[in-house]
């Protein structure tokens, strides 16, 4: 995901959130998460950047979803639709 998607009208960058963060991706409108991502940089350094790839997505909604990453993560995610 893109940095200006995020700092858009539309968009919600949370504050104080440091580089490498695992993050839920949220469609405006929608109450549950579209995807699992991880942060490329923390929150203040995208918003000062304001372009750039600010989430490298890690799995996203679809016909079958299964994630499952390392005990450093602390991500386990299997949603089966």
């Amino acid at each position: 995901m893109m940095a200006p998607g995020l700092l858009s009208a539309g968009g919600d960058l949370p504050a104080d959130l440091p580089a490498n963060s695992v993050v839920a991706i949220h469609a405006e409108g929608k109450e549950s998460a579209a995807g699992i991502g991880k942060l490329t940089a923390s929150s203040e350094e995208i918003r000062k950047a304001g372009k750039g790839v600010a989430v490298e997505v890690m799995c996203y909604l679809g016909y079958v979803i299964q994630c499952t990453y390392s005990a450093t993560w602390k991500l386990q995610m299997v949603v089966l639709f």
